[in-house]
């Protein structure tokens, strides 16, 4: 179960988690809903907003709208983000230790579009990362974006 139990991905039949989650039991009653809006931000001492939603490219546009010199540093992020969209991490595999070694090398080939995102910039926390951003309100809401044990934000 990525990410906690208000998380779920791949969820839905066709995936390839799915067939596990019906085995565990959550995918019994098909409640699951999908969240529209994954967080909205507001500034209240000037009413500014942002909401980070399915739709990266409109996330993208309002972060140049409120902040045009952080435009490059989130429009890089929303790059990244992108090319996961289609990836199949949860894909179930045999475990590494039951791979041969020709296997193996076929999953890294199947990954290899994406493993630049496993290291360099993006191997930073997002506190590290937010340190590029300029506008304070855009750095502290990216600091915290995302403050779990697993994925610390370095917020004090």
């Amino acid at each position: 179960m990525n990410g906690g139990v208000h998380f779920f991905m791949g969820y839905r039949p066709g995936d390839a988690p799915y067939r596990v989650y019906r085995e565990l039991a959550p995918a019994q009653a098909n409640r699951f809903i999908d969240m529209g809006i994954y967080a909205r931000y507001l500034d209240d001492a000037t009413g500014r907003s942002l909401s980070l939603t399915r739709n990266l490219g409109r996330f993208a546009r309002d972060v140049r709208a409120i902040a045009p010199a952080d435009a490059p540093a989130f429009e890089a992020l929303v790059g990244a983000a992108q090319a996961f969209r289609n990836a199949n991490l949860m894909d179930m595999a045999d475990p590494q230790e039951l791979m041969t070694p020709l296997a193996k090398a076929k999953q890294m080939w199947g990954m290899r579009r994406l493993l630049r995102y496993f290291g360099g910039k993006w191997g930073q926390t997002a506190a590290d990362y937010a340190k590029a951003v300029a506008d304070p309100w855009l750095r502290q809401r990216h600091r915290g974006a995302v403050p779990t044990p697993m994925c610390p934000s370095g917020s004090s």
